[in-house]
């Protein structure tokens, strides 16, 4: 009896990690989100900087494994998985505008970390959750649901019908998200203290769509 209560408790475990894991990780993405808040005297923006900073190091994890195109989509994808699973198991579950808010920062956190690796060959979180920490004080990042810049949607909590909103806005999302990133390269550049690689002919064209 012993033997299987020990089993059981192994199996358990063996489920249950991915979980605390994930449980852990989400708890440390919005510890230094809120860090970064009070260093750039901010009020109200550590969630967005959690999930644009969250969104960038999925895809940069993923990216020593997959390409860049895969790597977005499937950090992307995990996000659209959070939002599914928020809708079930979250105290307050988010009403569409919302879900629709968290997903729009993922994209910049995505397109924000390609950036930085493909600019600047950077692929540090400090540096990542920095970028995110400007974006969000700069408003780029969407701070509530009620943001003008969030389409009218139905206040419900439907996670498939904002995943699909989405979805249907993600490639102009990414393109201003790409936009202002360049268009803003020298105050990045000042507030990061980056240093630009010189880009040439010798570079090959990332895969990532821009």
């Amino acid at each position: 009896m012993l033997r299987r209560l020990i089993k059981l408790a192994v199996i358990l475990a063996i489920f249950a990690a991915p979980v605390a894991t994930l449980v852990v990780t989400y708890r440390a993405f919005a510890h230094f989100a809120r860090i970064e808040a009070r260093e750039r005297r901010m009020w109200g923006g550590s969630n967005a900087i959690k999930h644009a900073f969250a969104a960038s190091e999925t895809y940069t994890r993923l990216n020593l494994i997959f390409s860049d195109e895969t790597s977005r989509r499937l950090a992307l994808d995990l996000g659209e998985w959070n939002e599914r699973g928020e809708a079930y198991i979250a105290h307050e579950p988010d009403i569409q505008s919302e879900s629709y808010k968290d997903m729009r920062n993922n994209i910049y956190g995505v397109a924000g970390a390609f950036w930085l690796k493909d600019g600047y060959g950077i692929t540090d979180s400090q540096t990542r959750l920095r970028l995110a920490g400007y974006l969000a004080a700069r408003r780029e990042l969407y701070f509530y649901a009620g943001d003008r810049r969030v389409p009218q949607l139905p206040e419900t909590v439907d996670a498939e019908a904002a995943i699909a909103a989405i979805e249907k806005d993600e490639a102009a999302l990414q393109a201003s998200s790409f936009a202002y990133l360049d268009q803003h390269r020298d105050q990045i550049e000042k507030d990061l203290g980056l240093v630009s690689r010189e880009a040439g002919p010798h570079l090959q064209p990332s895969s990532f769509p821009r």
